[in-house]
């Protein structure tokens, strides 16, 4: 959500945190604007409530970790959203407004159709989270949906113990190690070794027509690497990817993509797929975007 927020709004932000807080002096490392870039009630709430649950000093130093690196919007909305779960199960018992304020907020969240426009992968989970409060199903990446999983923090855990699960979260789903030191990561999205892996289990199959249907974002990019390898970014990720979906084809498999990135994807998602790619922004368009491309692949009548 956009962050320039007038200092009007900054201030009715901070007065939020610090109610919540029940303390006037912390000064928050983190003000919540809406889409309209005023301050937003229920996320400062929830800032207000970490100040108030959670050591000050862990929490600082866990965020710290990332600080400076090109991850850190990423990790910080994650965490945020982990958190948000865990200080509503918190304060509830003694705030039971809560529901309602946590209800209005995920209505407005999913009612949104602006953040379309600005998708990625800490608005994609934002609203998967609004949409499991109202009790709808998100349609999500398999990896994704997993991650979203495991960032339901019960508000049982102690800020150790909150810590220590986001780190694992972080090494797990991103192959990185949080420490004080400096992070080393692993290799990660390298979509060329999954296609292979996939062509060579699909060519053993002994069905007469073959179709591997892929979600993707058209960036098929290793943009931490590993070091014993060379780096697997633009010209050089796209190419591998190009080349394994043409064995693919040779082996008599034929290969639908349906792409749900961003814009600036579009024309690597072309050169990828050519024309056997859909493009969808809702779910709803899944079945009739794919019906006709099914058709022309298959050679369906």
């Amino acid at each position: 959500m956009p962050m320039n927020m007038s200092p009007g709004e900054q201030k009715r932000a901070k007065n939020i945190i610090w109610t919540v807080a029940e303390d006037y002096s912390v000064d928050p490392a983190f003000v919540s604007a809406d889409e309209k870039s005023r301050a937003d009630f229920y996320l400062n709430l929830i800032v207000g409530l970490a100040y108030k649950w959670i050591n000050r000093e862990k929490l600082s130093t866990l965020f710290l970790l990332w600080e400076g690196t090109s991850f850190r919007e990423l990790y910080d909305g994650i965490l945020w959203i982990a958190l948000e779960q865990c200080l509503y199960e918190k304060e509830l018992p003694y705030r039971p407004v809560l529901q309602e304020l946590r209800l209005a907020y995920a209505k407005r969240l999913v009612g949104l159709d602006a953040w379309f426009a600005e998708r990625n992968r800490i608005t994609m989970l934002q609203v998967a989270k609004a949409q499991k409060i109202l009790g709808q199903k998100p349609f999500l990446m398999p990896k994704d949906a997993r991650l979203l999983e495991a960032l339901e923090f019960s508000g049982s855990l102690t800020d150790d113990q909150i810590i220590d699960r986001f780190k694992g979260i972080i090494a797990t789903y991103f192959k990185i190690s949080l420490t004080s030191e400096k992070n080393q990561a692993g290799g990660w999205n390298r979509d060329g070794l999954a296609l292979r892996v996939i062509g060579q289990e699909m060519e053993n199959s002994a069905q007469e027509q073959k179709l591997l249907l892929m979600f993707t974002d058209a960036s098929p990019n290793d943009e931490w690497g590993i070091s014993a390898f060379a780096q697997y970014t633009g010209k050089a990720a796209v190419e591998d990817v190009q080349a394994e979906i043409r064995s693919i084809e040779k082996k008599g498999i034929k290969v639908i993509a349906v792409f749900m990135g961003s814009d600036r994807n579009t024309e690597t998602a072309k050169a990828i797929y050519g024309d056997s790619f859909v493009r969808i922004t809702h779910i709803e368009q899944l079945a009739e975007a794919l019906g006709a491309v099914i058709q022309k692949r298959l050679h369906v009548v």
